[in-house]
């Protein structure tokens, strides 16, 4: 009896008083994290880079029809340019912002990740819509 009113009472209540400071000073968990990346900002910063892309789609039009090509043809090279060129603007100025939130690849693992790539992709299209 005497070790339990010299030592464990009073070791007890010095534990009790550390969890209790403890909870009390300690924050109860970790702030929600910041978006790992701006997609309006991104949005904004490719359409200029896109707009760019179309405009020599249709320069490489304009020199087949130089060329003497058929207007099918001048279409074709308008499609085929703009679409290498847009697909490498994206890989070298969105892709690597993308992929913080969803790496190259994988898919959204559940619906927390699915809303917060949903939430990417809306915020990269209004970046996009009010690029100037």
């Amino acid at each position: 009896m005497r070790f339990i009113r010299d030592y464990a009472t009073p070791l007890s209540l010095m534990l009790l008083s550390g969890i209790l400071l403890l909870n009390r000073f300690v924050p109860a968990g970790v702030p929600p994290a910041e978006p790992s990346v701006n997609a309006v900002a991104l949005g904004r910063g490719y359409a200029p880079k896109l707009v760019a892309t179309y405009a020599e789609g249709w320069l490489a039009a304009a020199q087949a029809i130089e060329e003497g090509k058929a207007v099918a043809e001048a279409q074709n090279a308008l499609q085929e340019t703009w679409k290498d060129a847009r697909t490498k603007a994206f890989a070298a100025d969105v892709r690597p912002g993308m992929a913080l939130v969803l790496p190259e690849g994988t898919e959204p693992t559940d619906s927390r990740k699915r809303s917060e790539v949903a939430e990417l992709w809306r915020a990269f299209a209004r970046g996009l819509k009010s690029a100037q």
